[in-house]
């Protein structure tokens, strides 16, 4: 048990001390270096769980990109094909079923899945689409 002074009466108080015995002020714990680093070491700890169980499903192309970035960039080539792309419904990338991603070599996949979208006529419609693409840089 060591003694400390306080700020504010300037009398030695014990640092086990709650309050302080000669002005009655509460005694404001502070968090020593210890304790800051430990906090800081389970934060590293929990980035790191969360990093790597965030990109288990996202697998990569031999261009460097994700699958889901590839298959966003052909749904947006898709919808803008369309008379009302606003009303483009596509399927997520990891649903399963939903769209397949083909590589065809030389930094080119071949993509498939469907499109729930309205027509001409205002009706809600399925179009199974195909597109080809193409990754000359690298995106992200």
């Amino acid at each position: 048990m060591a003694l400390t002074a306080r700020k504010e009466c300037r009398q030695q108080i014990s640092s086990k001390a709650t309050s302080c015995p000669h002005c009655g002020a509460p005694v404001k714990r502070s968090f020593g270096c210890g304790t800051l680093f430990v906090v800081a070491i389970v934060a590293v700890v929990v980035f790191a769980v969360i990093g790597a169980f965030s990109n288990s499903d996202h697998k990569v192309t031999e261009s460097g990109q994700t699958e889901g970035v590839i298959y966003r960039v052909a749904t947006r080539l898709v919808a803008d094909r369309f008379k009302a792309p606003s009303t483009a419904k596509f399927p997520s990338f990891y649903d399963d079923g939903a769209a397949t991603l083909t590589s065809l070599g030389n930094s080119r996949y071949k993509i498939k899945s469907y499109v729930d979208s309205q027509n001409g006529f205002g009706a809600q419609v399925r179009t199974q689409w195909t597109a080809t693409v193409s990754v000359s840089a690298r995106v992200c």
